[in-house]
């Protein structure tokens, strides 16, 4: 999967990426990848080991100071 951090809210970003659950709103207390570079800008992700036949959500994330 694909996203983009577009503003930082004029504070240094601290931590970006994915998480995912299938709970239809996942937050950052479910499962998280954590992208290397904390910066504006593309980011990617490859999501391993899911369970066959279970139906996954996901959303970007992106924090701030």
């Amino acid at each position: 999967m694909t996203s983009s951090v577009t503003y930082d809210g004029n504070s240094a970003i601290l931590e970006r990426g994915f998480v995912y659950s299938n709970n239809i709103d996942p937050t950052t207390d479910d499962s998280k990848i954590s992208d290397a570079a904390n910066t504006m800008g593309s980011m990617t992700a490859l999501l391993e080991y899911l369970s066959p036949g279970t139906t996954y959500y996901v959303r970007s994330f992106a924090t701030n100071e």
